[in-house]
């Protein structure tokens, strides 16, 4: 069926309906981020009610004609129809989880405590064991459900199915991780990685003591169970403990490669093994395709033989049986068969061996056909299904004479013991009649009696069964000399066995390698594309990165680059292999021909009989056809004359062929031919008589064993594939410690400068190499000695020049309240000499006055003694949202002033740091808020507390009158200050304490409407 513009149409709908669906809520998640849950959960209901009307209304009910959405590739249910429509679905669920992940941020809050914990902690782990039952019933419906082959160890019998397949299996398993991961990690302050880890192993554990649904064995139930439970333990602590970056993300891919690899393997192992039951069936009545379409043939010469019909008239047996015998022979597909023909008339009877009994010979022939006989449409001859071990044919060819008496002719074929060809080419056959060879990869063997009847395959078995292998059960298989035998006894007398290599553990190491691989590229290629839209790979990569990432290109551009000449020269190996066959073939027929007809002069067409008997026991002894054409290259002779009379080949050597012998007078010509798209070789070469004369063309087709050329290639590719994986592994080992031990005196180097204090001497760095790194040591080290030096002279200088400025500070700061001191003295010194009456009124006011001024120089010099203090930070674990809610709650009563607090953050709020200068800054820096607000406005504080990328962003704003543009560079300075009363040291002290306290302080004020001061200070998760 041809792909439609319509068909076209509705797939291009169902993307840009899912584009723009995706553009529509991500608007909507941006807009509003304090709903991400709601529109998060309007979007899974809209993908769901979208395709649940798709499916009811058979949208791609025309697509059913292509492979991908028949029900005959794949089919399980309503939801999963077919393959195309289970591929809809992994790309609607990856869809939403990929929005999820991105925008799912709940602004609720779970109360902290032991108890939602635990409810907490194990519904996420009865979520996630449901989750796993769930993925390993979907790997279990794809594999038995469809005709998709998954047995990654022949990677030549994969096709597109099995990569969409995989690619629908790891999109939804992705996609859940994806949904946990982020709904673990937005929780995380009430998930317990003990319980949940705890209630997820029960689950796990009573899985097994559950009805087995899947009918799995003991040992793949533990497997894959384990595989699960240890993908959810590790997307567990990653969302405790750790922010999802690339190597954990690795580890993931690495784990959901080996769950995918392992899923696969066992389910198909199992569904192989479920299947010997009807091969062996089948084996057991057996019946040979090609023989049943030759004996219809057969069956109309021999009722047409004018030949044959006289012999009877004259009960010429002897001659019956050898037209009968000719016309058999005649067909080379009855080779691999014992045949005999036996004639019987009236009355006549048969001795029966071993036991010499004597039997009517009409009757015992029709009671076998009667007994076992299933008749071929279009002849007389019956299939017996006695169950004798071998593929019985029997055939009745009955005759009247003048007399009215009648002679039947019974044809017997019975498959010879151990036999085993390559078998008619299929081409010959009807197609209606062709089957698929479903024992083809195995080795088999049939018993009777005890004893072996006939056998195919690599495995040697045993031509007596021993007693104890005379087992009575129908079906029952065991593992013997790495072969899986599969044994059917269709009754007492006779025994099926069916032999395949054990390759659990090579295919799983096999499906596990290119799993690996697949996603690994599949994944560097998104984290790539995600990095260069970011613009993180246009800041630069580490230079151990960068010799890690050299080690592996290079390693797999080799590989690759050998894998392909390694593959082009097996190829040309095989082929070569082919031609020197076909050589010797040519040349061994050639002289036997010699032999037969090297004394004719010429060959005509009056001997095509003679000629085409000889070749069908040349192609017997050769096991190849052989053709003759004349000397005008038209055939004159052939061992499958059948080609011919069915046209499915010309009558006409080929024209390269007859040019290259003819008229460039070459020797052998081996060129390629195809017959109804079957290619093969061909060889041709002069026959000549003993008088070097030349009489006729040879011609010898070879139809080589593509299937054993495939295994060749495949297992190549897959010895290549393992060797492949392993290399890359150790290029990452090898490439990881080269470049720690290239970069490590330059990560030395980078934490001593880190390390490096002014106020302390610098460590010198040891390294006796004298190489590049040695010579940049050497520098560092003349450096922190030239540093060291110039931070003495450095700090010298800045010690005087901070006494000279608090020198300047404290005289300016005393002048101020010892100027009215003075000339309170001096006034009472005047009141004194002049005896004025109101004198102890003077005494008294000058005293008042002496005491506030003392007082104030008293207060000066507590302000300077306590900044020169500066008591050193006692850091410890803390909690910023407690230090602010107690910090505005001591303000919270005060007249005019309305106080907001929001904390914006998924996290804890812990900080590293002194509580009590925290508590300091934040007491300041609302004061100086208040105070900043006029009498005449309503005053409003906020404090914002957000998080972005592990830092805590503080936000005090105030509705004051700002800070004038030209003091706001002032503003940290310790002698500044805005108001009429203080020294000027808050901010100062504030700046400082945050500094020590690995914070920093920046502000944005607007003159008349207020200030923002944001202090940015690292989280810390505690352990």
């Amino acid at each position: 069926m041809k792909f439609n513009f319509g068909h076209f149409l509705k797939l291009f709908n169902v993307f840009i309906g899912i584009i723009l669906t995706m553009l529509l809520f991500t608007y909507f998640a941006q807009k509003k981020p304090k709903y991400t849950s709601l529109i998060s959960l309007g979007l899974f209901i809209f993908l769901f009610i979208s395709r649940y009307l798709m499916l009811k209304q058979a949208v791609f009910s025309g697509f059913t004609e292509f492979e991908l959405f028949s029900p005959i590739l794949f089919a399980e249910s309503f939801w999963m129809p077919s393959l195309g429509e289970h591929l809809i679905n992994a790309l609607f669920f990856l869809t939403f989880a990929i929005f999820f992940f991105a925008f799912f941020k709940p602004k609720v809050k779970i109360e902290k405590g032991k108890f939602p914990k635990i409810i907490f902690s194990l519904t996420m782990a009865f979520l996630m064991f449901l989750i796993s039952r769930y993925i390993s019933k979907l790997f279990y419906g794809l594999v038995w459900n469809s005709s998709i082959s998954f047995g990654f160890e022949n990677i030549l019998n994969l096709d597109i199915y099995s990569f969409l397949g995989t690619i629908i299996i790891v999109s939804i398993v992705t996609g859940f991780l994806m949904i946990i991961y982020r709904i673990m990690r937005n929780f995380n302050e009430v998930l317990s990685f003990a319980i949940t880890s705890i209630g997820l192993l029960v689950l796990f554990i009573y899985a097994f003591f559950e009805k087995n649904t899947l009918e799995l064995s003991i040992e793949t139930l533990v497997i894959l169970n384990s595989l699960l439970f240890f993908l959810w333990l590790v997307l567990i602590y990653i969302s405790i403990k750790k922010e999802l970056n690339y190597f954990l993300s690795v580890l993931l891919l690495l784990l959901v490669s080996l769950i995918t690899s392992e899923h696969f393997s066992r389910f198909t192992n199992q569904k192989e093994i479920d299947a010997y039951k009807v091969i062996t069936y089948n084996l057991a009545a057996e019946r040979d395709v090609g023989a049943e379409f030759f004996l219809k043939q057969t069956y109309n010469e021999i009722k047409s033989s004018e030949a044959l019909n006289n012999a009877v008239l004259k009960r010429d047996f002897l001659q019956i049986q050898t037209i009968v015998n000719k016309i058999l022979l005649s067909k080379r597909y009855f080779n691999k068969y014992e045949t005999q023909a036996t004639i019987c008339q009236c009355e006549d009877s048969l001795l029966i061996e071993p036991d010499f009994i004597n039997v009517e010979c009409f009757e015992f022939f029709r009671d076998q056909i009667y007994e076992y006989g299933i008749i071929i449409p279009g002849s007389n001859f019956y299939f017996l299904d006695n169950h004798n071990g071998r593929i019985s044919y029997l055939g009745e060819v009955s005759s009247m004479l003048l007399d009215s008496t009648f002679i039947n002719i019974y044809i017997e074929l019975n498959s010879k013991i151990f036999s085993e060809g390559l078998g008619y080419p299929e081409l010959l056959l009807d197609k209606k009649l062709s089957v698929k060879k479903t024992s083809r990869d195995y080795n088999y063997a049939k018993y009777n009696k005890g004893h072996l009847i006939s056998s195919k395959g690599d495995y040697k078995y045993r031509f007596a069964l021993k007693p104890q292998e005379k087992d009575t059960a129908e079906y029952s298989y065991y593992v013997k000399d790495g072969y899986i035998h599969f044994k059917y006894r269709p009754d007492d007398e006779n025994l099926i066995i069916l032999s395949k290599p054990d390759t659990q553990y090579s295919s799983e190491l096999v499906s596990f390698t290119y799993i690996l691989f697949f996603l690994f590229v599949f994944f560097n290629i998104f984290w790539l594309g995600i990095n260069i839209r970011k613009g993180y790979l246009t800041k630069g990569t580490s230079l151990k990165t960068k010799i890690q990432i050299s080690f592996i290109t290079i390693l797999i551009l080799s590989l690759i680059l050998t894998g392909t000449i390694s593959i082009y020269f097996i190829v040309q190996g095989y082929k070569d292999k082919q031609k020197e066959t076909v050589q010797d073939k040519v040349h061994s027929v050639l002289v036997e021909l010699e032999q037969n007809v090297g004394t004719e002069q010429e060959l005509n067409y009056e001997d095509s009989e003679y000629l085409n008997s000889l070749l069908v026991r040349y192609s017997n002894v050769f096991y190849t056809d052989i053709n003759i054409y004349d000397l005008d290259g038209i055939l004159l002779s052939s061992s499958r004359i059948e080609l011919y009379d069915k046209g499915l080949k010309g009558r006409y050597m080929d024209s390269k062929a007859y040019k290259d012998l003819i008229v460039n007078k070459a020797g052998t010509i081996i060129i390629s031919e195809e017959i109804d798209n079957i290619t093969y070789l061909s060889a041709y070469v002069h026959f000549r008589n003993y008088d070097n004369e030349v009489i006729a063309y040879l011609n010898l087709p070879y139809f080589a064993r593509q299937s054993e050329f495939k295994e060749e290639i495949s297992n190549f590719v897959i010895a290549f594939s393992n060797v492949f994986l392993a290399l890359i592994l150790i290029a990452v080992l090898i490439g990881i410690f080269i470049s720690r031990q290239l970069t490590r005196p330059l990560v030395v180097i980078q934490d001593k400068i880190r390390s490096m204090d002014i106020k302390k001497k610098a460590e010198k760095i040891t390294y006796n190499k004298n190489d590049e790194l040695g010579g940049l040591i050497r520098e560092y080290n003349r450096k922190v000695d030239e540093l060291s030096e110039s931070a003495n002279k450095l700090a010298q200088s800045e010690r005087e020049m901070a006494w000279r400025e608090m020198a300047k500070q404290i005289a300016h700061e005393i002048k101020n309240p010892l100027t009215p001191m003075k000339l309170s003295v001096q006034y009472l010194e005047r009141a004194y000499d002049k005896k004025d009456e109101k004198w102890e009124e003077t005494y008294r006011k000058v005293s008042k006055n002496l005491i506030e001024q003392i007082d104030i120089l008293s207060g000066i010099a507590s302000e300077f003694s306590n900044f020169a203090k500066m008591p050193a930070s006692k850091k410890e674990i803390v909690n910023l949202k407690d230090i602010i809610n107690n910090t505005v709650g001591l303000y919270e009563n005060s007249e005019d002033v309305e106080f907001k607090t929001k904390f914006d953050i998924s996290t804890a709020g812990f900080i590293y740091a002194d509580k009590e200068q925290m508590v300091r800054v934040f007491t300041n820096l609302i004061k100086n808020g208040i105070q900043a607000i006029p009498d005449n406005r309503q005053g409003k504080i906020k404090v914002l507390v957000e998080e972005q990328e592990n830092i805590y962003f503080v936000k005090i704003i105030d509705n004051g009158t700002g800070i004038p543009e030209a003091m706001q560079r002032k503003i940290f300075q310790p002698n500044f200050t805005t108001k009429s009363s203080g020294m000027g040291l808050g901010l100062s002290m504030v700046k400082s304490m945050l500094i020590s306290n690995n914070a920093t302080i920046r502000f944005n004020t607007k003159e008349d409407v207020g200030t923002e001061f944001i202090i940015e200070i690292p989280s810390h998760l505690p352990e």
